[in-house]
Order: C-alpha cells, then structure tokens, then sequence
C-alpha cells in the first residue's frame, strides 16, 4: 500500500509540473530571443488588393542594435502581458523572430497594443501609451506617421 502511494504521488507531481510549465509566464530572454538571428516585419496591408499599394514592403531586421532595442522593451514590459481571452486582434505588423529559417516567436503589433504567441492557440498582449508605440515603431525602423 505504500508503494502504491508513493507511485500515485509521484503521478500526481509529474502532472502537476507539466501543467505548471503549460501556462504562460513573463516573457524571458530565453523564450524570445534564445538564438534569434531576425525580426521579419509584414505589414497586413499587403493582403488586402484595395491596400496593397498603401503596404509597405516586407522587411527583415538583422542588425544587433536593434535586436537589443526590442529585446530591452519587451524585458521592461515583461510583466505587463496579460492573457488574451478572446480572438486575438487584427493588427498591422506581424512582427516574426527567426533563426536558422525557422520562426521562434511571433508578435503582432499596431498603435497601442502588442500580442504575442504563449504557445499553441494562447495569445497575450499588452496595451501601450503613445510614447511605448513610438519607442517600439522606432527600434523596428517603422516611420511614425504608419502607427497613427
């Protein structure tokens, strides 16, 4: 009878840390940015046929520099995520960190809010001042008047 408690126990703790490593926590160096070489930016516009000519270009951002800029905003905001419950939001950037050729992470991004894959459907995103905008559309090398 011990040994079953003990194995049952044992059941009950694997479960537990399996489902505890599931949820969504802070965004860490780690989860974003472990190896990431890239940040591909799409603009949305350039679905669309009647937007297609206001689309900007598909972009790719390799220099260090800013990779280190948006890696520093999104620690600052790392606590600031909240969980999206809803269908995620229609935004004008996605924004796609890759390695190797492969996508790692992916943001999507417009005036005023940032959402990010946690991981399989689950989608978090944090709300930001004009001012956080500005500071993110600059370090992607976006131009202002394209977040108004």
């Amino acid at each position: 009878m011990t040994r079953y408690r003990s194995v049952l126990l044992s059941g009950i703790v694997m479960i537990g840390s399996t489902i505890l490593a599931g949820c969504g926590g802070p965004l860490t160096r780690t989860q974003s940015f472990h190896g990431a070489q890239r940040i591909v930016v799409t603009d949305a516009k350039s679905f669309g046929k009647e937007t297609l000519q206001e689309a900007r270009p598909p972009s790719e951002i390799a220099d260090p520099s800013r990779l280190a800029a948006f890696e520093d905003f999104l620690e600052r905001h790392q606590d600031d995520w909240k969980r999206v419950r809803d269908d995620p939001r229609t935004s004008r950037f996605q924004l796609e960190l890759q390695a190797d050729g492969r996508t790692l992470t992916t943001f999507w991004f417009e005036a005023g809010y940032l959402q990010r894959h946690d991981g399989g459907k689950r989608i978090s995103a944090i709300r930001l001042s004009t001012e956080e905008t500005a500071e993110l559309a600059s370090a992607l090398g976006l131009p202002p008047h394209l977040m108004m």
